[in-house]
């Protein structure tokens, strides 16, 4: 029982792991009557950190917008690209949250820049890992492939690593998801939890690999 539950709580580690990674919001329009920015290619990096004490006469703000309330939306009848994200402001003496929307269709092309040389470095050592994984059967492919495995696993955590940080996580995602990324480290997980729910079909060395996935 102890041994079952080993596996268990692992793949409920990575399960839980899996259900962080952001996908694009379904498309729609810029609700009307929000506060609407465009967004250029020269201003593509800054366009948060300047709005508090810019554009935005809200009060004080008490929180940048970074990784909080984001989303990515497309217009289904323009295809413009919305990104939204929140703001705690104070306003007479309140905490309110106040929902911004900038028009970025004409930043897109700055943030797929950014991100080519991370994406087509990332993604063909992802799917060899997809691949790899999906291979596993029994025992001889567990230990065969447990080696080939365990220098790729460090990609699932770290795939955004090279990005710049300006860039929002949500706009990140955007483009991740446009190039099959996170549909790849999706599956990935979906392939770890079925190995670890299989016990590693008996291979000691592709458990040990396995123990370490996630981190």
């Amino acid at each position: 029982m102890k041994t079952t539950n080993k596996y268990f709580h692992k793949a409920l580690a990575i399960l839980a792991m899996a259900s962080t990674i952001v996908c694009a919001e379904p498309a729609q329009e810029a609700p009307q009557g929000n506060r609407q920015f465009t967004v250029t290619q020269e201003t593509a990096l800054n366009f948060v950190e300047t709005l508090p004490n810019g554009q935005l006469k809200w009060g004080e703000c008490l929180e940048y917008p970074h990784g909080w309330g984001q989303e990515v939306n497309i217009g289904k009848e323009t295809g413009r690209i919305y990104f939204s994200t929140e703001f705690v402001c104070i306003e007479e003496g309140k905490k309110v949250l106040k929902r911004v929307y900038f028009d970025i269709t004409e930043a897109m092309p700055f943030y797929r820049d950014a991100l080519s040389s991370v994406c087509s470095q990332i993604t063909p050592r992802l799917k060899q890992l997809r691949q790899l994984l999906t291979n596993v059967k029994d025992k001889d492919s567990a230990d065969s492939l447990a080696a080939d495995i365990e220098p790729l696993l460090p990609l699932v955590t770290r795939y955004q690593d090279g990005i710049p940080d300006e860039i929002p996580s949500a706009i990140r995602a955007h483009i991740m998801e446009e190039q099959g990324i996170s549909s790849d480290v999706k599956a990935i997980y979906e392939e770890a939890i079925r190995l670890i729910m299989e016990r590693c079909f008996g291979s000691e060395m592709l458990d040990k690999v396995m123990r370490g996935f996630g981190r």
